[in-house]
């Protein structure tokens, strides 16, 4: 993977990363969660370069190395859809495959929704959809870091308390979990942006953005997943007509960032069955 970096329409540094097999084959653009370093994308990137062209980026703001308090303007759902268009726009990509994982899911229905013909092909791998009002639909994780956030982003004192509890405890902390996955918790500056950046996400109404799209789009969830659940995988995969949903029962939520999982073959799947369908179509229409 290759990194550099461009500034946004509002003045903001984004940090991308990219690798280019042959600009002949077809991109895929992985929306990864707030607060992580591309670097944690790697063994996606290692799973698919040698066939297709990959690019991610790391959201706004959140780790940035300053004091500055962000408001939830700066963090709003279209300012991150923003900063997709522009990284795909530096790279020169005029159609591209998506792939939503957790909370980059949310950006991902997003994007296709605002600029659908940007976008051939939908994965949404183990999405934060942040229903908190369905009670099905929210596992105990994602409640107990909804208070938890909601706190920290009320005040720099109650952000302090928080940033300490979260050291202290982690939820999944005897799992097998990728490396990188805590940068938004190892600084208190980076905390308050990020418990800003979830305010702002939790805002969107995920189920009326799904209801929109139309691409083929494949759903996954695992068993094992103590951030979010098979049940709003499928909730979601209701209102999206295209769809198809895989669920291992044996899959933590961690499978698109380890090497050569299973969560990495059923996405592999997904897009060439559907990349030969489209190349069956367009020859015979």
């Amino acid at each position: 993977m290759k990194t550099s970096s461009l500034t946004t329409s509002d003045n903001i540094e984004l940090r991308y990363g990219y690798a280019v097999s042959d600009l002949r084959k077809p991109w895929i653009v992985l929306v990864i969660p707030f607060g992580l370093d591309v670097a944690i994308a790697t063994p996606f990137f290692d799973f698919f370069k040698t066939h297709y062209n990959v690019c991610t980026w790391e959201s706004r703001s959140v780790l940035e190395n300053s004091d500055r308090a962000c408001g939830a303007a700066e963090f709003s759902i279209d300012q991150h859809v923003a900063d997709l268009i522009a990284v795909i726009d530096t790279l020169k990509i005029k159609e591209a495959i998506l792939v939503g994982y957790c909370s980059g899911a949310g950006v991902a229905l997003a994007a296709i929704n605002q600029e659908p013909n940007r976008f051939s092909q939908l994965v949404l791998a183990h999405g934060e959809y942040t229903m908190l009002g369905e009670k099905d639909c929210v596992t105990q994780f994602a409640a107990d870091m909804d208070v938890l956030l909601t706190l920290a982003a009320s005040s720099d004192e109650r952000a302090q308390l928080v940033f300490e509890k979260i050291q202290s405890e982690r939820y999944d902390a005897n799992l097998p979990r990728p490396a990188g996955l805590d940068q938004p918790f190892g600084d208190v500056r980076y905390l308050k942006r990020y418990a800003s950046n979830y305010l702002a996400y939790k805002a969107t109404d995920y189920q009326q953005l799904a209801a929109e799209v139309f691409h083929p789009t494949l759903l996954m969830a695992g068993g094992r997943d103590v951030q979010v659940n098979v049940a709003s995988s499928e909730k979601i995969r209701g209102h999206i007509r295209n769809s198809s949903i895989f669920v291992d029962p044996d899959a933590d939520h961690y499978g698109v960032l380890t090497p050569d999982s299973g969560t990495l073959i059923a996405i592999w799947n997904h897009i060439l069955e559907h990349s030969h369908a489209r190349e069956f179509h367009s020859h015979y229409s």
